[in-house]
């Protein structure tokens, strides 16, 4: 006689093995980058994810439900007037990918919405929505990235609006009350350790009223950076992108110091800059014009030594390339303006050579244009006129200027 073991034979424990497999298998797929900043979404690919269980039976789709749920704390995201991309994609936030899921039907497995409203974005952004879902165990990179928003919206953190709504998913399965006090607490600890000097952010829904208060005026707050320590942060993070460039890792050196950058230019963009420099005095000006600079200068030596490695091997160089250096070149040309600066310091005539000498050999060798090429050496000349680098890039730029010359002759002769 044949025995037929049952699924709900097995002990409850099991059982949720099962519910993990099917519903909490996650690949990560990061994007590529030729750079420093990645191109596309990172996403968790929800391939394996099988939701047909939860139609077995009522018993079983309570308990498989609770899994979902507890393993995996969906969160949505809903941006009306600011590109989530902008947020996700430089950091590599995955964002959730299940086939035949869009974020709009996840709604009743998340156990939490954050709806952003950025009241000052032109026409068009302020009429497109971007909804997306991601999981509360990456919550902490979307909020890093999310006190950035200075760097890329001007006045985001005093501008946008903020309403996190805190749902109960779980009150149809096992544990009706799993979202209590000490809960809420974790779901919204990402948002109290990484976000400040957030105006207008508040907290509803299924939340203990003390916690959504104390949550909004944590994050609302917005501490003054001591000089000395922004100052000791910033010369740490160059070190430590020299010695991972000194090492081969040039993506991750390049990432180093970029992140240095944008946690500067959030400062600066912040209500207490002018305090902290006050705070600094004249030294600290200097200093930090300085690094920052510098910070630039060793993201362009990356990309301009990857660019000399393609042109050697005779291989057509990206144009993306040339516009991630002119960016480059100029945001440090640009330091003391970008530090609210620029009417008390300009850069030295060693800073400036630097840039223009860069700005000729990009020209030179992305097939750019060499009448740029030539006002560029040009200035740089000027600037260090006895740098043997520089009067060789001269030679170079003036020999690349006359073959170009010489071959645009011999077309037109051709063509007549």
């Amino acid at each position: 006689m044949s025995y037929v073991f049952r699924f709900m034979d097995f002990p409850l424990e099991i059982r949720q093995l099962v519910y993990g497999h099917l519903l909490c298998t996650w690949r990560v797929e990061h994007a590529g980058n030729t750079g420093s900043r990645p191109q596309t979404f990172a996403f968790l690919r929800g391939g394996e994810v099988d939701t047909s269980i939860l139609r077995v039976s009522r018993q079983i789709s309570s308990e498989a439900t609770y899994i979902l749920l507890k393993e995996n704390l969906f969160v949505r995201l809903i941006a009306r007037g600011c590109n989530l991309r902008t947020f996700l994609v430089p950091d590599q936030v995955p964002i959730v990918s299940i086939k035949g899921f869009a974020a709009h039907r996840l709604q009743r497995f998340c156990v939490m919405t954050h709806r952003i409203n950025f009241q000052h974005a032109t026409p068009l952004m302020a009429s497109r929505q971007y909804d997306l879902v991601i999981l509360h165990r990456h919550l902490h990179l979307f909020a890093k990235a999310l006190n950035a928003g200075n760097v890329w919206f001007q006045q985001f953190t005093r501008r946008s609006q903020h309403v996190v709504t805190i749902h109960n998913p779980f009150k149809d399965t096992l544990t009706p009350n799993y979202l209590n006090a000490v809960n809420q607490e974790r779901l919204l600890l990402p948002y109290r350790q990484n976000l400040n000097g957030f105006d207008s952010f508040k907290v509803v829904g299924n939340v203990t009223p003390k916690i959504a208060e104390d949550t909004a005026t944590e994050v609302k707050h917005e501490p003054i950076q001591d000089p000395e320590e922004l100052l000791a942060y910033l010369k740490f993070e160059k070190l430590r992108g020299e010695e991972l460039r000194r090492d081969g890792h040039y993506i991750l050196a390049t990432k180093t110091w970029l992140k240095a950058c944008r946690e500067l230019v959030r400062i600066v963009r912040g209500r207490h800059w002018l305090r902290t420099r006050k705070m600094g005095g004249t030294d600290f000006d200097h200093e930090v014009i300085e690094v920052f600079y510098q910070l630039h200068s060793n993201r362009c030596a990356h990309f301009l030594r990857r660019l000399r490695e393609v042109s050697a091997a005779g291989d057509p160089v990206p144009a993306e390339s040339r516009r991630w250096v002119f960016s480059i070149l100029y945001a440090a040309r640009a330091v003391p303006r970008m530090l609210e600066m620029a009417d008390e310091y300009e850069l030295d005539a060693t800073q400036i050579a630097e840039i223009y000498f860069r700005l000729a050999v990009t020209h030179r060798l992305t097939n750019g244009s060499m009448t740029a090429a030539l006002r560029a050496i040009q200035v740089a000349l000027e600037n260090q006129p006895d740098d043997p680098e520089i009067q060789e890039e001269a030679v170079l730029v003036r020999e690349e200027e006359r073959r170009r010359r010489h071959r645009e002759a011999l077309r037109h002769l051709l063509t007549d």
